[in-house]
């Protein structure tokens, strides 16, 4: 949510993020420590004395801030909003900062709570802002309008140069499938990482390799000695000087809705030796069973009769579709591609190994594939998947339409340590019967089911088109093998 509205540790990172969302871990009711995390404070919100509220209307919403629209008590923070004139705006809500509460820069965050949703309406249960400087922002959850699915966003610096990054999941996949629901979200920040997830299901995990050029990360996420405030916003419509916004406006007869939130608690990331060492239990080896002496039967031999002969069928040879396999010499910002040779074969459903270089550094890969493709490859369906060092796999299902290409679903389907350089990361993708779907995978294990689809319009083609691109940022050139692309479809 932009606020226009308004070398010890890196081991002990990594060793906390060993038991972090990635696992799916639930968030715990008990206020104790964690592996990696000593408890800091379960906060009252029954208290209001800690917070701030604001009074006024921003650039961006036509909303109007007022302090009796939140509201403090056993079950929680609550702001409201409502269809209702004041001043200019059409609408009033409400803006709440902790600003006496203080989050230390190395933290974890887990607040429970319940949104409206709908269009129109722009909820965020909780965000973090510097407490230090004007620049920086955390957005554990925000939902725009009537979107399927709940994000969370990290900024640097506002203003010309300001860069985000953004992640989310859909609804329809959380074990509460509800956007009313009561959910919960957790932020851990470690050195040089930020995962933020939604009842243990993963939104955002990103560090300084994921961000854009120009998102200076250490000059906003690693400032020893820095603290964060929580904020919680309720935004209604679009701002005044864009009545066309994403966001749009409440149906006609919104009765109003409100932000609950019910809890908020803080963790700080242990220091070096501050917790007991985890004791593992002893391996207990299994007695060794001799297996029983069997004595084999006596076996009488059958009486053979000869077979009746048939005379063979013949069936026609099978035409296998052709298996190309190849290498891009990717450099750093340059896009480079490969048309496929089908044949006669359709090219609506397609597969590819690609080989992530063992040389790739800092880099990162995007690579695709790209099938039910026009003659020209400027237009298809596309599945790219962004490879790096660290392991994870992150799967956009789009379409291209004259070489503009709009995104239809994305995920995150592999977290950080899945591969390592040097290994496979399989890709498949299939136009049929107007659903277009993708998945991904690391070469060895299961296959999975579709994890991306979407409606999709008539084919354009039926060429198959591999493309690859390099990040400006890597290091260097790298030769990045791929093989196995071949059409699935007959």
């Amino acid at each position: 949510m932009p606020t226009s509205r308004r070398t010890s540790l890196a081991a002990l990172g990594a060793a906390i993020l060993t038991f972090s969302l990635l696992s799916g871990a639930p968030a715990l009711a008990a206020d104790e420590d964690l592996p990696g995390w000593t408890f800091q404070e379960d906060v009252d919100l029954s208290d209001s004395s800690r917070w701030t509220l604001e009074t006024g209307q921003s650039s961006n919403t036509s909303s109007y801030d007022i302090p009796s629209n939140v509201s403090f008590g056993g079950d929680g923070l609550t702001v409201r909003g409502a269809e209702e004139k004041r001043s200019s705006a059409a609408y009033t809500s409400g803006d709440a900062k902790g600003l006496d509460i203080k989050i230390p820069n190395y933290s974890r965050v887990e607040v429970v709570g319940s949104v409206p949703y709908g269009p129109g309406l722009w909820p965020a249960l909780m965000w973090l802002r510097p407490l230090d400087s004007a620049h920086g922002e955390i957005d554990l959850m925000e939902v725009f309008g009537d979107d399927a699915r709940p994000a969370a966003t990290i900024h640097n610096e506002y203003g010309s140069t300001h860069r985000s990054l953004q992640g989310s999941v859909r609804w329809e996949n959380l074990p509460n499938s509800d956007p009313t629901g009561v959910h919960t979200y957790v932020m851990e920040k470690t050195p040089n990482r930020i995962v933020i997830s939604v009842d243990g299901h993963v939104m955002l995990d990103a560090g300084p390799e994921d961000v854009r050029p120009g998102f200076d990360w250490n000059a906003i996420f690693e400032r020893p000695g820095a603290t964060w405030y929580p904020r919680v916003t309720l935004q209604i419509g679009c701002p005044p000087l864009d009545p066309l916004c994403g966001i749009g406006l409440p149906i006609g007869g919104w009765q109003g809705g409100a932000i609950n939130l019910q809890s908020l608690k803080i963790w700080r990331m242990a220091e070096p030796g501050e917790q007991p060492p985890v004791v593992d239990p002893p391996v207990v080896d299994p007695p060794v069973v001799e297996p029983p002496v069997v004595v084999p039967p006596v076996v009488v031999p059958p009486v053979v009769e000869p077979p009746v002969v048939e005379p063979p069928v013949v069936e026609p040879p099978v035409v296998e579709n052709p298996v190309e396999a190849g290498t891009f010499a990717l450099w750093p910002g340059k896009e480079v591609r490969h048309d496929y040779d089908a044949g006669a074969a359709d090219g609506s459903e397609a597969q590819v190994a690609f080989t992530v270089p063992k040389n790739i550094g800092t880099g990162v890969m995007y690579h695709s594939l790209q099938v039910a493709s026009s003659d020209d490859g400027r237009s298809g369906y596309r599945a790219t998947v962004t490879l790096k060092a660290s392991g994870s796999i992150r799967l956009t299902l789009a379409s291209v339409t004259g070489n503009r290409t709009t995104v239809l679903e994305d995920v995150t389907v592999a977290k950080r340590g899945s591969y390592a350089p040097g290994d496979d990361v399989q890709v498949a993708i299939s136009v049929e019967d107007g659903t277009v779907s993708a998945k991904s995978w690391v070469a060895g294990a299961e296959e999975p089911d579709w994890q991306l689809t979407a409606s999709g319009a008539k084919p354009a083609g039926d060429e198959v088109l591999l493309l690859g691109y390099l990040s400006k940022r890597a290091p260097s050139a790298v030769m990045a093998p791929w093989s196995d692309l071949g059409v699935t479809a007959p």
